[in-house]
This record gives structure tokens, sequence and C-alpha cells, in this order.
């Protein structure tokens, strides 16, 4: 009996150290005219899911035209 609880709680132990926090943030740029310019989605898990960016939206001019930037991320 001892034996299948020492397999058992190793295997719980296991399972629990691989599950990691991940988060997946995308980025979505479109123009004035609400077309998609470009969109991106990145991974951020384990040691890097510190590293994710900011949630935030904002705009900018490039080549003279204005463009909004929504940055947001899921938990997975």
């Amino acid at each position: 009996m001892k034996f299948k609880v020492s397999i058992f709680s190793l295997l719980f132990a296991v399972s629990v150290g691989s599950c990691q926090k991940c988060q997946s943030c995308n980025t979505h740029i479109e123009n004035e005219t609400n077309q998609t310019i470009s969109s991106t989605t990145s991974d951020y898990c384990g040691d890097s899911y510190d590293d994710a960016p900011t949630e935030t939206s904002y705009t900018q001019t490039v080549g003279g035209q204005t463009e909004t930037v929504t940055i947001s991320c899921v938990e997975q």
C-alpha cells in the first residue's frame, strides 16, 4: 500500500510541477479606415511570463497615416 501511495505522490508532484502559467498576447494594428495592417500573436510561458507586454491601446502616425495599435493578452 505504501508503494502505491508513493507512486501516486510522485506522479502528482510531477504533474503539478510541469504546469506553467502562460499568456497569449495579440498586437493588432489597423489604419484610419479600420483595415488590418498587422496582427501578431506571441506566447509568454514559464520564465518569460512576466515579459508579456502591458495591455494597451494607442494611436501612432506612420507615413502620414494614423494607425491604432491594440495589445491584448489572455491567460492560457
